[in-house]
This record gives structure tokens, sequence and C-alpha cells, in this order.
């Protein structure tokens, strides 16, 4: 499978490549609007269509601006955005084909429908969208390219400005998907990318959490294609790779705190029981597995009989007073791992 960068998962709706429309609220009536840039012979411009009370949109109205490339070349793909969290929206555009004499800013900040600053960033841009990369309610930039820059983000602050985000992985080929891996309210990133040279390591299946803390997943040279998902049913993000070149899948299950540990891992478990109770012994609680793990016994207990009964475990019933314990196997996507539940018996 081909590393490439249309593997990459968008975010938002309200958000683009070169061509599409950018969506959001330009006049704070809280209804979706629709602005579409256009290149004019002399100026560039933005046909702004009002979202209406019945849905759909209105007639567009023009806005324009002298075009300041010397080629004649205006951006062609933005966003929406309140920066500073004023309760105004903005247009934050950029170009796809990258800056032009006479063009001084990667992405141009307009108020009001006219330029008033810019930001360098990524040159030519692939897409732009928003998230939430911390917990300061402002809607945050990113931006990627598949011309070496990989995937950057911008923070908005409260000042009006976009300043680099700690989230940013250098990538020629890449796959990403956003999720709040450590639950904290603020958008987390897994990517597998390939061409980060100079950067160690080059290629890899990478978790980079909100304060741009790194989590290598794989890191064997071979390009893995990503997956964020609940992999076991506790409603905490975990994450599937794939890699291109022996198409091994792994699964890694996320704590909810930002570390995670690689299925099957089987953990040895101590459980009480009372002589001839029915304990129900769920084996998995403890152990890092998929809603797909298989579980069979592989040394049954000596003193008691035991059946698969649940989807975390076993039914055990002691039958004789003494202390017992059954060795399991987990299996998850063809590999397994065993372990031994000792059964204290009272």
């Amino acid at each position: 499978m081909a590393a490439l960068a249309a593997t990459v998962v968008a975010g938002p709706a309200h958000a683009g490549g070169p061509g599409d429309p950018l969506l959001g609220d330009v006049n704070g009536d809280g209804r979706t609007d629709r602005a579409t840039l256009v290149d004019l012979a002399d100026d560039c411009g933005v046909d702004v269509a009002l979202g209406q009370p019945g849905g759909g949109f209105g007639a567009a109205t023009r806005y324009t601006w002298p075009d300041p490339s010397e080629v004649g070349y205006c951006p062609d793909l933005g966003v929406i955005v309140d920066l500073g969290g004023d309760g105004t929206a903005e247009l934050v555009l950029a170009y796809f084909n990258g800056l032009t004499p006479g063009v001084d800013s990667d992405l141009v900040v307009l108020e009001d429908f006219t330029p008033t600053r810019g930001f360098d960033a990524i040159n030519q841009p692939s897409f732009i969208g928003l998230e939430n990369f911390n917990k300061d309610d402002l809607v945050d930039v990113y931006e990627w390219t598949d011309q070496g820059s990989g995937i950057l983000t911008w923070l908005n602050t409260p000042s009006g400005q976009l300043v680099p985000g700690p989230v940013r992985q250098q990538a020629l080929d890449f796959g990403f998907e956003f999720a709040d891996f450590d639950r904290n309210g603020a958008t987390d990133l897994v990517i597998g990318y390939t061409g980060a040279y100079p950067q160690v390591p080059d290629t890899a299946a990478v978790v980079i959490l909100d304060d741009g803390e790194r989590v290598v997943l794989r890191d064997d040279g071979s390009y893995y294609a990503v997956d964020a998902l609940d992999a076991n049913g506790d409603s905490k993000r975990d994450v599937r790779v794939e890699s291109g070149d022996t198409g091994e899948v792994a699964q890694f299950i996320g704590n909810g705190r930002g570390a995670f540990t690689e299925a099957p891992h089987a953990v040895d478990d101590t459980v009480q029981v009372a002589h001839r109770e029915q304990k129900t012994i769920s084996v998995l609680v403890n152990d890092a597995a998929t809603t797909s793990a298989a579980l069979e016994i592989v040394t049954p207990p000596a003193y008691g009989t035991i059946v698969r009964t649940t989807s975390k475990g076993f039914v055990y019933r002691n039958t004789v007073k003494h202390n017992d314990s059954f060795v399991y196997r987990l299996t998850v996507d063809g590999k397994s791992q065993t372990a031994t539940a000792t059964l204290k018996v009272r």
C-alpha cells in the first residue's frame, strides 16, 4: 500500500482545499454562511452568500480588494474563524501554489472582507482547517501539504494572532486523524508518515498530544496507515495501525491519559473466591485487548469448573476448598499472549 497524502482524514466541515467554499458564520446571526473566493482581472474577491432562516443561502454579495500579486494570483483556499474570540469572524486565506512576487504572507487575514494582516505559514498548503488544539475555547487553525512540510498547527490567541502550535509533524507522505486521546478537551493527532528527514525517526506512526508530547507507536522503517477508534468499547480512543509493507495490523489500547499498550497484553490476576461460589472472573479488565479478541483456556483449573460466558472473561465455580488457578490465552489480530489467574479460595 502506497503512502499518500491523499489518505489524510480532513477535520471539520468548515475547512477545505483549493476552490472549496468557505463555510461559517460571517455576520454573527448563528447561521452558516458561504464565502467563495474569486480571482478577477485586477482584484481578488470573495462572494458572500448569507445563510437563510429556512435553510440555503441568499444571493451573494461580492467584496474585492487589489491583487498584490505581480502575476495575477489570488488566495484560493481558506477558513472562516473568529480570531481573538471577540465575536467577529475573519477570513484566513492561503495560496495553494505558494507565494508569488508581490505577496508577502502565506496566510492573509480579512476583516470586514478587507486584508489587514498576514502570517508566515506553510508554503503551498494543500488544505486548511479548524480544530481546538488547546483548552482556551478559541478555534485554532491547521494546514497540511504534500510538499514536505507535513502538518502544522496555529493557535488562535486572545490578541487575534496566530502562533505556531506544538502539534506538528514534518513529512512528505502521510495520513492522520484527530482525536482527544488524553481526554482533556484539546485535540491530539495520530499520524503515520515518511519523509521527515532530518527529523528522527524519518518514518513512523506517532501520537502527538496537544502539549507536543510524542508517543511513538511504530518506528521500524515501514509506513503505517493509522486509524483512531474505540477498539475495546471503553469510550477511550485507541489506535489501529497497518503496515504498508507487510499488511501487519497492530492495535494500541489507550488509557485515556495519553499512554498506549499494544494488544494483546495479558496480565496475571489474583482473585478471591468463596468455596462453591460461582464467580465471574473478568480477566480482560486488566488486559489490553479489542472487542474482537479471542479468549481460550490453556490450562484449566484443578479444583473447579470454568466456562467462557462473558465478553470480559470466564465464570469459575470452586468444587473443592483449595486454592486454584488457570491459564488463558488472549489473541488479537493473530497474535497471542498467555496469563495466569490465581484463585484464592476462602
